[in-house]
C-alpha cells in the first residue's frame, strides 16, 4: 500500500480530537466492530473461509473489496462518501475512521490484502468485481423510454450484438474454471433479489444440502417449498423488483443479456449442462452429484413454469449420460406442461437477410404514406401478404406475430393492438378461396387487398433488384 493512501484526512472530517472523544464514549461498540472487521480480514479474504457471514459482515467485506478494486481517479468519491457518513453520525463510518486513523487498521488491512493477493481466488474475485463495475459504467445515463416486455428485450439484443457476445463468451469460460461469470451473477443476485443479501442466498443453497441445519428446517417447516418452487418465487420477485426494472431500462449489459439468454437462448439448459459437467462427472462426490441433480431438476421445472420452455429444449440434455436420469424423470414429472404459446420476433428478424434494414425502412415509408391518407389497419394485411407471397420472409410466421412486431417497431404510427380484422383480411388475401374464407369480408375488400399486396410486393422487390431476382 502506497504511503499517500494512508493519508485519509479530508476537509469534511471532524478533527482527530473529536473522534478520540467519540471513541472513548463508544468503546464497546468499537470493540465489537473491530472484532468483526478483523474476522473479515482474517477469514473472508483468505482461502480457508467457510463460516457464513451476516449482513453487517457482508457490508464490510463489500467495502474492502470496493476499496481494493477502486481506480485511483475514483478514490475521492469514496472519501467524500465516507466523510458525509461521519458527518451524519453513521456509527459504522465512525468506527471505521477510528480503526483506520486512531488504531492499527491500515497495517492490518495492508497485511490482509497482501495475503489476499497471494491467494488463488484473488484474481477471479478482483476480475469479477471489476467486470461488475464495468457493467455499471456501460449503463446509459438516462433511462430508455420503452415498455418492458419480451419484444423490448429482443430489441436490446438486436441493437447490442457485441455486448451479448461478451456475455456468452464469459459463460463459455466457466467450463474452463473461470469463475468471473458466477461471481458477477452472485453480485447481481445479492444486490437485487429479496433474499436478505448473501446470507439469504447461502441459506437457499444450504437448504439443498442434506445434513445442514437449513435443510433439516426446510424438511419440517409447514411452509416448506420444493427447490423449483423457491426458484419460481425468486423469479417472480426479480421481475417485480424496481432495481431490476431500472437496470433493464438503463440497458445494463449483463442484466439485459441474462434475461434474453434465459428466455430466448435456452440459458436454463446451458446452466444445467454446465452443472452436469462440473458437479455430476465421474470424479464428483456423491454429495456433489446430488446437489447438481437437484439444481438441474429445479432449473428444468422453473424453465417450464416461468420461462415457457418446451420439453424439446431439454432433449439434448436427455442424451447426456451424466444427467440423463434426472432429465428423464423430471420430464415425466412435468407431463402435461405446454411450451411457449406466442412467438416474439422483431420485424427485422422476420425479414430476409441481408436486406432486413432496407426492407424495414421501406415498410415504414409505405405505412406513413398510407396512414396520412387512409388511416386504417388494412395496410398491415397488404404488407404481410406481399412479404409472404414475395419470398421476403426468412421463415413462416402467423399474422399476429407480424402485427405485434409492427407495433413494437413503429409505435408512433398509431396502429391498434387488436388484429382480428386485419388477420382475417390477410388470410383471405393469401387463401385460394378468396372471400369464402371469412363471410364478414366483402368480395371487393378481398380483391382490393390482393391488388394492393401485389403492388407492394413489386415495390419491395424492385427496391432490392437486382439482388433478389
Amino acid at each position: 500500500m502506497d504511503d499517500d493512501m494512508k493519508e485519509l484526512h479530508h476537509d469534511g472530517y471532524p478533527s482527530q480530537s473529536e473522534m478520540q472523544e467519540w471513541l472513548e464514549a463508544n468503546r464497546e461498540i468499537y470493540s465489537d466492530f473491530k472484532g468483526k472487521i478483523q474476522s473479515v480480514l482474517k477469514n473472508s479474504l483468505c482461502d480457508n473461509y467457510s463460516e457464513p457471514i451476516d449482513d453487517k459482515m457482508a457490508t464490510l467485506q463489500s467495502i474492502i473489496l470496493e476499496i481494493m478494486t477502486t481506480e485511483e481517479e475514483n478514490a475521492d468519491k469514496i472519501i467524500d462518501r465516507f466523510a458525509n457518513a461521519i458527518k451524519d453520525g453513521n456509527v459504522s463510518a465512525c468506527c471505521l475512521y477510528c480503526y483506520l486513523e486512531l488504531d492499527n487498521g491500515l497495517e492490518e488491512i495492508e497485511y490482509a490484502m497482501t495475503k489476499f493477493e497471494q491467494s488463488e481466488d484473488a484474481k477471479y474475485i478482483k476480475d469479477g468485481i471489476h467486470a461488475y463495475l464495468e457493467d455499471k459504467k456501460r449503463e446509459t445515463q438516462e433511462a430508455v423510454n420503452k415498455e418492458l416486455n419480451l419484444l423490448s428485450l429482443r430489441r436490446w439484443h438486436y441493437d447490442h450484438p457485441e455486448e451479448y457476445q461478451d456475455f456468452t463468451n464469459l459463460f463459455a469460460k466457466a467450463y474452463e474454471g473461470d469463475m468471473t461469470f458466477v461471481l458477477k451473477g452472485i453480485t447481481y443476485l445479492t444486490e437485487m433479489l429479496s433474499l436478505n443479501g448473501i446470507k439469504g442466498i447461502a441459506e437457499l443453497l444450504e437448504s439443498l444440502c442434506p445434513g445442514t441445519e437449513s435443510y433439516n428446517k426446510a424438511q419440517f417447516a409447514s411452509n416448506h417449498q420444493q427447490v423449483h418452487e423457491k426458484l419460481t418465487t425468486l423469479f417472480d420477485s426479480t421481475f417485480n423488483q424496481e432495481a431490476t426494472k431500472q437496470k433493464l431500462l438503463h440497458n445494463n449489459p449483463f442484466m439485459c443479456s441474462a434475461f434474453y439468454w434465459m428466455i430466448f437462448d435456452d440459458g436454463f439448459v446451458k446452466v444445467a449442462d454446465l452443472l452436469s459437467k462440473t458437479m455430476m462427472g465421474g470424479n464428483s462426490s456423491v454429495w456433489q452429484k446430488g446437489f447438481g441433480g437437484q439444481f438441474v431438476r429445479s432449473l428444468m421445472l422453473t424453465s417450464l413454469d416461468k420461462a415457457a420452455y418446451t420439453k424439446g429444449a431439454w432433449k439434448s440434455m436427455g442424451k447426456n449420460n451424466v444427467a440423463k436420469e434426472v432429465v428423464s424423470s423430471t420430464l415425466q414429472e412435468s407431463k402435461g406442461r405446454r411450451g411457449r404459446k406466442q412467438a416474439y420476433v422483431l420485424l427485422e428478424e422476420m425479414l430476409i437477410q441481408p436486406h432486413a434494414e432496407l426492407l424495414a425502412n421501406e415498410i415504414q415509408i409505405i405505412l406513413t404514406e398510407w396512414m396520412e391518407t387512409n388511416g386504417t389497419d388494412s395496410v398491415l394485411a397488404y404488407i404481410f401478404a406481399a412479404l409472404a407471397n414475395g419470398g421476403l420472409l426468412n421463415d413462416s410466421y402467423n399474422y399476429r406475430t407480424f402485427h405485434t412486431a409492427i407495433l413494437e417497431k413503429f409505435p408512433s404510427l398509431g396502429f391498434k393492438s387488436g388484429f382480428d380484422w386485419a388477420e382475417a383480411l390477410y388470410n383471405a388475401i393469401v387463401s385460394e378461396r378468396g372471400n369464402d374464407y371469412n363471410l364478414s369480408l366483402s368480395e371487393k375488400a378481398v380483391q382490393t387487398g390482393k391488388e394492393q399486396a401485389k403492388l407492394i410486393s413489386i415495390r419491395l422487390r424492385t427496391l432490392l433488384s437486382p439482388n433478389v431476382y
